[in-house]
Parts: C-alpha cells; sequence; structure tokens
C-alpha cells in the first residue's frame, strides 16, 4: 500500500525565497472559543529546510493572522500540531512554504483535520482587489536600512538590539533580550516540535512554583516547561529575539527554578547562530542539587560577532521534574562598555580603548583594529595552528591535550575557544579524571634572555582561561 502526502520541491528551478502556498475551504466564524481546533502532521528534515508557516485569512488576498510557524531541520519523522481556532468572520487556514537556500530543504504535511466544533461554510469570503502583503520589503517612514522608535526618532536598523539606548522612549532595546515576562514573552519564542513545550504561566495555588520571581507572589508570570500537543518526547526550546552581537565582558543573568530526579543534566543554554541554528554550542547547565527555590545564575557569553539567538533548552525525564525561568536580563554586553583611559582610537571611530585591551585576543573595537598591529608582542598564541613555542614537561604527571570546541564540548570541557568564539576553534585543557588526584600537567614556554635594567618585560594580561 502506497501512501500519499503533500510536499514543497526545493530543487531547481526553485530559488530562496519562493514561496508555496495552500487554501482549505472555508469555515463558519467560531461562535463557542475553544471549540474548533485545526490538527495536521508535518516533517521538516534537511540541511536547507526554511519556513512552514500556518495563517488564517477572511479575504482572498486580504491580511493574513499568523497561527504558527517552525523553521529549520527539526527531524526525519513525522510531528503534531494542534491549533485552537478563533474568528468572528468565516475564515480559511493557508499553509506557506518558503524554500531555503539549497536543494535539501522538502517540506511536507499530511493528515489535516478540523475537530468538530468546525463548521464548513456554504458561502464564500471576500476577494479583495489587491493584495494586502506585499511580496517585497516594506519601507518604512525612515526610509531603507532605517528603524522609526516609538518616539518618532530615526535610527539605522543596525543599532536596533545593539544593547545601546538610541531611542528617547529605549523602544529600540525594549525587545532585545531582558525580560520579567509580566507584560508578556518579550520576543521570546517557543519553538518546540515534540511532547514538551515552553509555556507562558502564572503563579497561584495549584502551579508549581507557586510564586515568580519578579513580584513573589501568585499574580506574577514566568515561562515553564510543560505538556504540550507534540507526539515524540523531546526537549522544548524557548529562542530569545535575534542578539547583534556582544562584547567579550557581556554576561546574562537569569532566575530559575530546576527540579530533577534523573541524573543528567535536563536543563541547558546554548548560543545559536541566527543566521544558521545548526551552528551552535552550549554554555551553561545547573549544578549543585535541584531544588523548587527560585536562583540565580550568571553566565559569561564573551564576545560574539554574529548575530545570535540565546536558546533555553529543557526535557523532562519524570513527571515531577520541574523547569521553570524568570527575569533575564544581560549586562556589560555593549562594545564601549569599557573601563580605563582612551589611548586607542579603533579605525571605525566608534570606540576609544586602553591600551591593555591591544592585542589581546579580544576583537574590542568591532572592526578587529585593535588585533592588527601586534608585532611588538611577542610570543603571542592562540593555538589554533599548534602550541607555538609551548612545550609539554616531561617530568609531571600528565600532558595538557590540545583540541576544539566541538570535540572538548563533548567531554565536559567548553564548546568554543576564545579566540574565534566558535566550535572550531582550539584550545588547550587539562582532561582530569578520579585517578588524577594530586597530580600535575605542566606547560613551559621558551626561554627568555635576561631582562636588561633599562627594559621592562611584562607577562601580557592576555592569558584567557
Amino acid at each position: 500500500m502506497e501512501g500519499y502526502y503533500l510536499y514543497t520541491e526545493a530543487s531547481s528551478p526553485r530559488v530562496k525565497g519562493d514561496r508555496a502556498k495552500l487554501a482549505s475551504p472555508i469555515y463558519k466564524r467560531i461562535q463557542n472559543p475553544g471549540e474548533c481546533q485545526f490538527r495536521f502532521w508535518f516533517h521538516m528534515y534537511g540541511e536547507n529546510i526554511n519556513t512552514l508557516n500556518v495563517y488564517s485569512r477572511t479575504a482572498i488576498n486580504g491580511p493574513v493572522t499568523l497561527l504558527w510557524s517552525r523553521s529549520g531541520h527539526v527531524g526525519d519523522y513525522w510531528e503534531r500540531v494542534d491549533l485552537v481556532l478563533k474568528s468572528s468572520n468565516d475564515f480559511q487556514i493557508v499553509f506557506e512554504g518558503i524554500r531555503g537556500d539549497g536543494p535539501k530543504g522538502d517540506i511536507a504535511i499530511d493528515d489535516t483535520s478540523f475537530t468538530p466544533g468546525c463548521q464548513r461554510s456554504a458561502g464564500s469570503i471576500p476577494v479583495m482587489t489587491t493584495v494586502a502583503v506585499p511580496t517585497g520589503p516594506t519601507v518604512g517612514p525612515c526610509g531603507s536600512g532605517r528603524w522609526q522608535c516609538g518616539s518618532g526618532e530615526c535610527i539605522f536598523s543596525a543599532q536596533l538590539c545593539d544593547w545601546n539606548v538610541d531611542c528617547s522612549d529605549k523602544s529600540d532595546e525594549a525587545f532585545c533580550g531582558p525580560c520579567d515576562f509580566e507584560s508578556g514573552q518579550c520576543g521570546y519564542t517557543d519553538v518546540s516540535t515534540g511532547y514538551y513545550e515552553w509555556q507562558y504561566k502564572q503563579g497561584g495555588t495549584t502551579e508549581i512554583p507557586s510564586n515568580d520571581k519578579t513580584t513573589g507572589g501568585i499574580s506574577g508570570h514566568y515561562m515553564k516547561v510543560d505538556v504540550g500537543n507534540g507526539i515524540f518526547v523531546s526537549s522544548a526550546f524557548l529562542h530569545s529575539p535575534v542578539l547583534h552581537g556582544s562584547s567579550d565582558s557581556c554576561r546574562m543573568f537569569f532566575w530559575y527554578v530546576y527540579q530533577s530526579t534523573g541524573a543528567e543534566y535536563e536543563f541547558n543554554i546554548q548560543i545559536l547562530d541566527a543566521n544558521a541554528v545548526s551552528n551552535s554550542y552550549y554554555i551553561w547547565y545547573p549544578t549543585g542539587q535541584s531544588s523548587l527555590v527560585w536562583r540565580q545564575a550568571s553566565v559569561g557569553l564573551g564576545r560574539i560577532s554574529m548575530d545570535f539567538m540565546v536558546a533555553f533548552e529543557g526535557y523532562l525525564g519524570d513527571v515531577s521534574d520541574i523547569i521553570a525561568l524568570d527575569d533575564v536580563f544581560f549586562d556589560g554586553c555593549s562594545l564601549g562598555d569599557f573601563i580605563g583611559p582612551c589611548e586607542f582610537q579603533c579605525s571605525n571611530g566608534l570606540y576609544c580603548l586602553p591600551n591593555k585591551l591591544l592585542c589581546d585576543y579580544t576583537d574590542d573595537c568591532g572592526d578587529k583594529s585593535d588585533e592588527q598591529s601586534c608585532g611588538a608582542y611577542t610570543e603571542r598564541c592562540d593555538f589554533e595552528s599548534d602550541l607555538c613555542n609551548w612545550n609539554q614537561d616531561k617530568d609531571d604527571n600528565f600532558d595538557w591535550s590540545w583540541t576544539t570546541g566541538e570535540t572538548g564540548g563533548q567531554v565536559g570541557a567548553p564548546g568554543v575557544d576564545h579566540t574565534t568564539n566558535t566550535k572550531d576553534g582550539k584550545y588547550l585543557y587539562l582532561a582530569t579524571t578520579l585517578t588524577n588526584t594530586d597530580e600535575k600537567a605542566r606547560l613551559s614556554s621558551k626561554v627568555f634572555d635576561p631582562v636588561q635594567k633599562d627594559k621592562q618585560c611584562l607577562v601580557s594580561n592576555t592569558l584567557w582561561y
């Protein structure tokens, strides 16, 4: 027996951004909210997968309401989605598949259904003579490449979510990471595809935790991993808004509740490349015993030169497990947040640094001009190609390991190096076991000549650990 389904073909002559739309029959307006649900199964497998959207509309060529969206590779399996529908007018459901940047991006749907509370309409919906949503980019009142603040000023689009307040009403940084979840999710989005999902919760006597962290009461809100509508048991993912890079001193703070009965870590944080989410690395997992008390965590993000998202990953291994999140904020993330005298002017003219930040393997300027004239700094080594002039001692107990972030991250070492802040970068680390108690691993530099009386030799502060 052969089964059938619908899919979008990503092979040539299709190109990136091409769209395929599929409309449902027309259904009557919904009189009793919650009684009408739309259900379907989807399949998104491949490195070039782009986006599947589901909309509702009340007019042909009219405005659409986004009901659900998923982007990127999910897995080689079918996953179910349940959507509660609301409409005061007769309506249609519209699928939209968007082609990615390569041929390995077919998107499939199957087994669509409406619950009995959804009633077919014998009539039609209006047809608008002009398409309400243009296919090309919309130019705002400030012009191309610029963004209008809520207070009316115009700023460059690159200044949006760049950690610096440029609008008098601070609207350019309003949905850029920090969130207490009292007025909504601040741009944080659940992108889960399995049995668990992140849900927006309010405290209460029957909820765990009963109080949020912000208000300390049952009226406060937070995010929590809970059971959703998916079929397959997999982790739940909460993505932050897209953030435009960070400085080397950037730290993220948040409060969490984590109770787990399992031995494995079920709550983790990743950094995702906003333009290629498969490029990711882990930066945090909880330490210490789990409990139902709100605890604060501080995580160093460091210099991230790409547009990125923070992804909170949660998995409930038992019905008694609890994972909740509240009060996320960031500190020291803007390039230019330097303490010290103005001694070096960056080539881009944006920042002035103290000399101590020069040639320290950190792009503090944003254009790498502070890392370009480093000939006077002898014996610099980033360990990307080899160990330079460092040597493993022969009279110690074991050696330092030279590895990449991708390999090291699998065994508990950092998931990225400091030089490139990527999983492909290399560094040295000590791979210790229970048998290494009181053992030593030494790494020695080259032998330097004696320092002349009228000279000064300083060990630079550019040792990152």
